[in-house]
């Protein structure tokens, strides 16, 4: 007799979510080796997917009720292709929950997504040492940009640019 199926359900993120997402987010953190630049805090959370200046979306990912995992979406404009797209800025499953094909599921829903609202790209960015995400990315038919390089400016650098200082 082989062992029940575990019960996956991947679902939008809603209001009273944002302490789980919160906790979800701080363990990506953790796993990316950058907890110390994580400020997420649950009313930031709140405010950034529920508010009424809403910024992004998210999924919720459950196995048998425990919160396995999480993605964080948003919408972006492309220059070149004059459309519309969608950034996935974070993907996260728990150690435990890994395997049970969580991440396939959430890049098949946001695939639908780009479909339904007529986004020709779906896009998102991996650390480069994170070869598990690479490799199962290249799996579902992604491709390494290698070209292209992120840019970021904070703190003071860019208080400095604020200010003309630069």
């Amino acid at each position: 007799m082989s062992a029940a199926e575990p019960s996956l359900v991947i679902r939008p993120a809603v209001p009273g979510d944002e302490h789980a997402l919160c906790e979800l987010v701080r363990e990506l953190a953790e796993y990316e080796k950058l907890l110390d630049k994580c400020r997420a805090t649950p009313e930031s959370l709140r405010a950034a997917h529920f508010g009424d200046d809403a910024m992004c979306s998210a999924f919720i990912a459950e196995v048998d009720g425990a919160l396995a995992g999480m993605a964080i979406y948003h919408d972006y404009y492309s220059t070149f292709r004059a459309a519309k797209g969608i950034h996935l800025h974070d993907l996260y499953v728990r150690p435990a929950y890994r395997r049970l094909g969580i991440g396939t599921r959430v890049m098949r829903m946001l695939a639908q997504i780009c479909l339904e609202r007529g986004c020709p790209r779906l896009e998102w960015i991996v650390l480069e040492w994170n070869e598990l995400a690479l490799s199962r990315y290249r799996k579902l038919g992604a491709e390494v940009l290698d070209e292209w390089r992120i840019m970021g400016i904070e703190g003071e650098p860019l208080a400095a640019l604020a200010r003309g200082d630069s």
